[in-house]
């Protein structure tokens, strides 16, 4: 964790045994949710922020990216090879309760990228229009087609 002000160190929230990937924090404050590899696989994992405490897995069969809702009541996240969107039910308080991830969505195999929009009930997925060797898109003039949504 970075203070604004730049006068404090740099603190470590989360350290694991390998890699950790940094995540959203909960709707309060009092939570932050993260990947790790500490079993060999990418899984979600949440503890208490901002002072580190105890960490409590979320997903059960490896996962990256996770979003909260706003309410902070659930957690939402794709699996590790984006093949899959979850949804898993938690009970804030002094210590996190985490119920079973149920599967809310099958993805098409070839997404790259994937981000929840706002209500967590819709998603944005990047896939290429052509996939192989030697293909590429170029999108030209992309700023003039958005004008019109706004």
């Amino acid at each position: 964790m970075l203070d604004a002000s730049g006068t404090k160190a740099a603190t470590a929230i989360v350290r694991g045994r390998l890699r950790d990937q940094g995540g959203p924090v909960s709707p309060d404050g009092r939570w932050i949710a993260y990947s790790t590899e500490d079993s060999g696989r990418f899984e979600i994992n949440v503890q208490s922020f901002p002072t580190p405490g105890r960490k409590v897995q979320v997903s059960e069969n490896g996962a990256v990216r996770a979003w909260w809702t706003r309410d902070g009541r659930q957690l939402v996240f794709h699996d590790g090879d984006l093949r899959g969107l979850w949804r898993v039910d938690l009970q804030p308080g002094e210590t996190l309760g985490v119920g079973t991830p149920r599967r809310i969505a099958t993805l098409p195999p070839d997404i790259v990228w994937l981000d929840a929009m706002l209500d967590r009930q819709r998603f944005l997925a990047i896939a290429p229009e052509r996939t192989g060797t030697g293909s590429i898109t170029v999108v030209q003039n992309w700023r003039a087609s958005l004008a019109g949504t706004r």
